[in-house]
């Protein structure tokens, strides 16, 4: 197992580097200039040649390209991913926090992903064609049909203008993940249910199953010892699951006023801060990679055929 984790670790790094490289590309190819964009920020009423060689000289801009390349790795290995172009703040400083409320809500939308995703799979398959599996199945195709951005707007409508129960904005207490929690939980757990379900129905005419049940075992039993085996496919996909969470709030920040990367990512954008967006693309990437190698780990360690394949 060592052995299979040290390679999988191994193979990350030169793919972590691609997304590096690729990332300090993207950015660099945008038509506008970062210089421009420095002296706009400064309110700088007349922007002439001379500023924007001046200003190039001083960010560094006129080395090489592979130079700034390295250097700018190299500072990110140190987390010092430079100053904002337009509030002149280590990026950090800004990327750091976003990043630790973003993953708070993260986590406890994705531990709600999970738990509905294994509850409600479980349900289906062990209901197969029966009233509660087309139920769930025909209500969860309603529920992820629709936009999070009107589902958010309904619940906020129903549990806080109505009812008042629950703040509309803003973190703080508990009840401030709810409602943005909930409305992610019910866009992903409606599909990520559905590989439960389909990876317990493929187990249950294996041949373990029937000796567990001419054995007479319980079906409670029985059921445990299929979503066990079930879950070595369901690993990958919930890894993956908290990823690409991080990376889609983007839209139920906004909504609720969360103070997260993803209202830092629009804000960015829109000021055309392109250290902050540098930095915002390569966390987002690494993050894929490092949560999919994991899952890799996970699944090798739950199922040992898995690490033959790499010997």
């Amino acid at each position: 197992m060592k052995l299979y984790t040290a390679r999988r670790l191994l193979l990350a790094l030169p793919l972590l580097l691609a997304i590096s490289f690729l990332t300090f590309v993207l950015i660099n190819l945008s038509p506008m200039d970062p210089a421009v964009v420095v002296l706009q920020a400064q309110e700088v009423p007349q922007i002439t040649d001379a500023l924007i060689a001046q200003t190039k000289e001083e960010l560094g801009m006129n080395r090489p390209f592979l130079t700034r390349y390295a250097d700018w790795l190299l500072d990110c290995l140190r987390l010092d991913f430079g100053k904002s172009y337009v509030t002149g703040e280590p990026v950090w400083s800004l990327l750091g926090p976003a990043f630790l409320n973003t993953l708070k809500l993260t986590l406890v939308a994705s531990a709600a992903i999970i738990f509905f995703s294994v509850l409600l799979g479980v349900i289906c398959a062990v209901t197969e064609g029966r009233a509660p599996d087309k139920s769930i199945r025909g209500t969860a195709f309603l529920m992820t049909a629709i936009p999070s951005y009107l589902l958010a707007s309904v619940m906020i409508w129903m549990f806080s203008v109505r009812l008042n129960l629950l703040p509309t904005s803003g973190m703080g207490t508990y009840k401030h993940y709810i409602l943005p929690a909930s409305v992610i939980a019910v866009s992903y757990a409606g599909l990520y249910f559905r590989s439960v379900r389909t990876s317990m129905l493929s187990q249950l005419n294996e041949d373990y199953v029937l000796y567990a049940r001419a054995s007479g075992l319980s079906e409670k039993r029985v059921t445990l010892h299929i979503l066990r085996n079930s879950l070595q496919v369901a690993v990958s996909i919930f890894g993956m699951a908290i990823p690409i969470v991080l990376g889609s709030t983007v839209v139920i920040e906004n909504v609720f006023a969360w103070p997260g990367l993803g209202r830092l990512s629009v804000r960015s954008i829109l000021g055309r801060d392109f250290r902050v967006i540098q930095a915002y693309v390569l966390l987002l990437a690494s993050a894929f990679v490092v949560f999919n190698t994991l899952s890799d780990i996970v699944n090798a360690a739950m199922n040992p055929r898995l690490r033959k394949g790499m010997s």
